[in-house]
């Protein structure tokens, strides 16, 4: 992922209160990406959410495009993570 992009996603899940960033005390370029404490609560409710709604879909694409397209999407419900994994960064 770009950059750019990078800093401007971590700028809205800052806003939004799940995440901050802490600068490295020797070196002050360094900014780790933390989560704050409840940050995980919504994004496993909507990994939840997912799951459960990929579960429902699965007869009905199984019936209409065969075991194949369904296979895909239970391999896709089981890899959605559990928790995203920490980030840092080396520039603000």
């Amino acid at each position: 992922m770009p950059s750019a992009s990078t800093t401007r996603l971590i700028d809205r899940l800052e806003k939004a209160g799940y995440v901050r960033r802490v600068r490295g005390e020797r070196d002050r370029r360094m900014v780790t990406v933390e989560l704050v404490e409840g940050g995980l609560d919504d994004y496993r409710a909507a990994c939840e959410s997912s799951r459960r709604h990929l579960d429902e879909i699965a007869p009905a694409l199984r019936a209409r495009t065969g075991a194949t397209t369904a296979g895909h999407v239970r391999a896709r419900r089981h890899r959605l993570p559990i928790s995203p994994q920490r980030t840092t960064r080396g520039r603000a």
